[in-house]
């Protein structure tokens, strides 16, 4: 496939919802780009198959691993990360790349970085926007440290130059689930000198399994598990910034190739 504008990762396993969210880029979306799948399904929508702008990886790791699988294949110039739970709000993509191609031609620093709202909550519940405050690391006792800039943003969605996404190894496979992941990029890219902006309107609208339910557990008890106590034990040290050395994108290579929380040993 020729090089395109943006490149979407998404670590998949819900193939039903693959068609949907595919035309809702589609909406949100006026320049060239490509949507790069990675998981444990070798079904594929009917609909999608004879789509040229799709690639398709089998991996039975965990989504992480999956996420840095995906972008490893990605030919944009830019690249962005979604998830199968989730549908573009229109034209929400033009203005995320907007804002970049803008940041290109002031020349103004190739480590720009734009964050998107988004909404979230069990599908068919009336879903409300956040204040910006949710949107940044400190916001979450999840992932708040007094050793955190409190201007910081969490990643979950983010648009980059493709080349300072690689230059970051992209995410560090060393967690499982995406969400902790996300933030612990976000925290590698600003300690790397990213200029970060949030956009003013949501980009997503996500829905959402909570606690066990559904096939969400794997997810739910990797990031309550495992993922968390990683990040605080990481970014509860003052000196994270200077341990902050960098990753391969291919660091996925030593994480497990099945994933045990889904798929079992």
């Amino acid at each position: 496939m020729s090089r395109v504008d943006l490149s979407i990762i998404l670590p998949g396993i819900r193939s039903h919802n693959w068609s949907k969210l595919y035309l809702s880029i589609a909406e949100a979306c006026t320049s060239s780009w490509e949507l790069i799948v990675c998981g444990p399904e070798k079904s594929f929508p009917e609909g999608l198959i004879s789509m040229d702008n799709i690639k398709v990886i089998y991996d039975k790791g965990s989504p992480v691993r999956a996420s840095n699988i995906a972008a490893s294949l990605a030919s944009g110039k830019y690249i962005t990360w979604t998830a199968d739970d989730a549908v573009y709000l229109p034209h929400s993509i033009d203005a995320a790349l907007q804002t970049l191609v803008e940041s290109d031609e002031m020349g103004d620093n190739p480590k720009d970085v734009v964050v998107g709202k988004y909404y979230e909550g069990a599908d068919g519940t009336q879903k409300q926007l956040h204040a910006d405050n949710y949107f940044r690391i400190n916001g979450s006792d999840s992932t708040r440290s007094p050793y955190i800039d409190n201007s910081w943003y969490l990643f979950n969605i983010g648009f980059m130059h493709t080349k300072f996404f690689n230059s970051l190894g992209g995410w560090d496979c060393s967690f499982e689930a995406c969400p902790m992941a996300h933030t612990d990029m976000a925290c590698r890219a600003y300690n790397q000198g990213a200029k970060v902006q949030l956009l003013e309107h949501p980009v997503l609208d996500c829905d959402h399994m909570p606690g066990t339910t559904g096939d969400h557990a794997p997810i739910h008890n990797a990031q309550l598990g495992h993922d968390e106590p990683l990040f605080r034990q990481r970014y509860s040290d003052p000196s994270w910034r200077a341990k902050n050395t960098g990753l391969e994108l291919d660091n996925w290579k030593d994480s497990p190739n099945v994933w045990d929380r889904r798929f079992g040993k």
